[in-house]
């Protein structure tokens, strides 16, 4: 059986790190994982991380590969792209408009921490709801100057964030991945938001 069809977590983790002659200090080192966190997901004792889309990019592997075991395990395709770009636009147009956006479609904290499988149908969903360019969560943004999403009609959105805005959005983000916001944290970190940005 083939790399491409291994079929836990645990295995897909193990074959990437070795594929890429990365001990397991150096995964640590790399991507932030603890080494606790990353010898239970190599031995199965976990099952997901929050850290799976940092191990693959850093692994050289496919995100869904490794998330899923769908797809090869090499090749970067319109999935992984809609992956990746989760985290560009919740930095982007925020938290509570994504949550807003991915309501009633996708789980949103497997949105967030990259175990969603993101067909190509909800990702349209998600692009109308974000009023994005149809196709927007395919298109591979890494490349300077093409991360900002446009609205359907070209236009770029402002996403000129201050620097403690952008603070607040990471420490949503964490919590979110990590389970610790509950629905008062959510309400005081909206409130402070809105303060910050003059906006609901």
């Amino acid at each position: 059986m083939g790399l491409a069809h291994v079929l836990e977590l645990k295995d897909r983790l193990k074959a990437a790190r070795v594929a890429a002659k990365k001990t397991q200090r150096e995964v640590v080192a790399e991507v932030g994982i603890t080494q606790p966190a990353l010898s239970d997901l190599e031995r199965g004792k976990s099952y997901s991380s929050r850290h799976l889309i940092q191990l693959a990019q850093y692994l050289e592997v496919s995100p869904t590969w490794l998330a899923t075991g769908k797809g090869a395990m090499f090749e970067d395709g319109p999935a992984d792209n809609r992956i990746r770009n989760i985290d560009t636009l919740l930095t982007q147009v925020g938290p509570e408009k994504l949550a807003d956006a991915a309501s009633g479609i996708i789980d949103f904290e497997r949105l967030l921490d990259g175990t969603a499988i993101i067909s190509a149908r909800v990702a349209r969903k998600l692009e109308s709801r974000l009023q994005l360019e149809t196709g927007w969560l395919e298109v591979d943004h890494s490349q300077p100057g093409t991360s900002e999403p446009r609205t359907q009609y070209g236009a770029r959105q402002d996403h000129t964030l201050p620097e403690e805005v952008q603070e607040l959005i990471n420490v949503i983000r964490e919590r979110a991945r990590n389970g610790s916001l509950t629905a008062e944290h959510a309400n005081v970190l909206r409130s402070s938001l809105e303060l910050m940005t003059g906006q609901k």
